[in-house]
C-alpha cells in the first residue's frame, strides 16, 4: 500500500499532465473496481467533464472536475495510475480515462483490491 509521501508524489506528478483536460470516454475493463455509482452512470457522468485540479486527502486522490463533480481514487494495495500518450492496452489495466486532446489516464491493479468512487461534490464531506 502506498504511504502518504508516495500518494503525494503521485498527485504532484499527475497534476500537470491531467489538469485542464476533458474526459472524452471512460473504458472499464473490470466493473467491480467502480464503487459508486453504477458503471453505466459512472461512465456517462464523467464523460465531458474537465479536470480542474487534483489533490490528496489522506491516501485518497481527489480529482476535482467541472460542474462540481469529484473522482475519488484510493490505490489500496497494488493500484497505480499512469498517464499514457498511446492507445495500447497495458498489463493489469482496469480503467482508462481517455482525454479529448489525446492521452489517457490509466488505472492499473495487479490484484483486485483497489477501487474508484465517484461522487457529486457536497455529498462527500469526508473521505
Amino acid at each position: 500500500m502506498p504511504e502518504l509521501p508516495e500518494v503525494e508524489t503521485i498527485c504532484r506528478q499527475l497534476g500537470p499532465l491531467v489538469t485542464k483536460r476533458v474526459i472524452e470516454d471512460v473504458v472499464i475493463q473490470r466493473q467491480d473496481i467502480v464503487g459508486f455509482p453504477d458503471v453505466r452512470r459512472f461512465k456517462s457522468e464523467l464523460s465531458g467533464k474537465r479536470v480542474e485540479k487534483i489533490e490528496r486527502q489522506g491516501k485518497y486522490l481527489i480529482f476535482k472536475l467541472s460542474q462540481s463533480f469529484l473522482l475519488i481514487v484510493h490505490l489500496r494495495l497494488s493500484g497505480h495510475l499512469r498517464f499514457v500518450n498511446d492507445g495500447a492496452r497495458l498489463k493489469y489495466e482496469r480503467i482508462r480515462f481517455i482525454f479529448k486532446d489525446g492521452g489517457a489516464l490509466v488505472f492499473m491493479n495487479q490484484g483486485c483490491l483497489a477501487g474508484h468512487i465517484w461522487s457529486k461534490m457536497g455529498s462527500c464531506r469526508r473521505v
